[in-house]
């Protein structure tokens, strides 16, 4: 019965993805179940991570505005490649709708991936930029601001960004996430850094995240999950 199972979820989710559950070195009734698990621990994620794109956005975007004078930021504050970036997001977002798109459309249609990218090393000195330095204005709750900010900052989003597109291409995060040429962390610890980082950005957003996240809940109902699955197929 178990390894009708496993051969169940080959079927449905592939067998190279089921492989990676049994690798886990568990039997079949445990394979299946870490697959379900896996998948109520990515959605448990998805709202803080939607909480802190939006947050990031719209606080980065206020930044800049300030600090160029003009919401239409991007020509003065990226370098030459990301700004042809936007002006080709620009061109589709044109060609689709008919007419120039508002500041706000360019924003909310803008890539999660784009947002570390604007913390790289290359923009150190737009956000260091004195006397009063932008840092601290897109993470006005952050305790302790420093010269390490931005790196720190960089390296959380670059997690954050592979962390959402395994989770929403259904693939395996239990054992945890590793961002490009950074160490596996552990998908509790990436969790710990989703609510904090949002609090750096807006203390209220994480008061909302904190009241509906389920993730301490389901990270704990692995045996409960297994329970479960032993219990629907009987399995002996």
């Amino acid at each position: 019965m178990e390894f009708a199972l496993i051969a169940g979820l080959k079927s449905f989710v592939s067998a190279p993805r089921a492989q990676r559950y049994r690798n886990a070195g568990v039997d079949d009734l445990e394979a299946v179940a870490l697959y379900c698990w896996n998948t109520q621990l990515a959605e448990t994620l998805l709202p803080s991570i939607a909480m802190l794109e939006v947050c990031l956005r719209n606080s980065v975007h206020d930044a800049l505005t300030a600090h160029a004078g003009t919401e239409w930021w991007f020509k003065p504050a990226l370098t030459t490649e990301r700004y042809g970036n936007i002006l080709e997001l620009v061109g589709r977002l044109t060609k689709r709708a008919g007419y120039p798109p508002t500041v706000g459309k360019v924003i909310s249609e803008i890539t999660f991936g784009f947002w570390p990218r604007l913390f790289a090393q290359s923009y150190n000195s737009l956000w260091w930029s004195q006397p009063n330095p932008l840092i601290r204005t897109v993470l006005p709750h952050h305790p302790n601001i420093g010269r390490d900010t931005r790196k720190r900052l960089e390296e959380r989003l670059e997690y954050v960004v592979e962390l959402r597109n395994r989770a929403v291409h259904h693939e395996a995060i239990f054992r945890g996430v590793a961002a490009l040429n950074r160490p596996v962390l552990p998908i509790e610890t990436l969790h710990e850094h989703l609510i904090e980082t949002i609090g750096w950005i807006s203390l209220d957003a994480k008061r909302i995240v904190v009241r509906f996240d389920r993730f301490d809940d389901v990270f704990g109902s692995l045996s409960a999950t297994i329970a479960e699955i032993d219990d629907e197929f009987h399995v002996s």
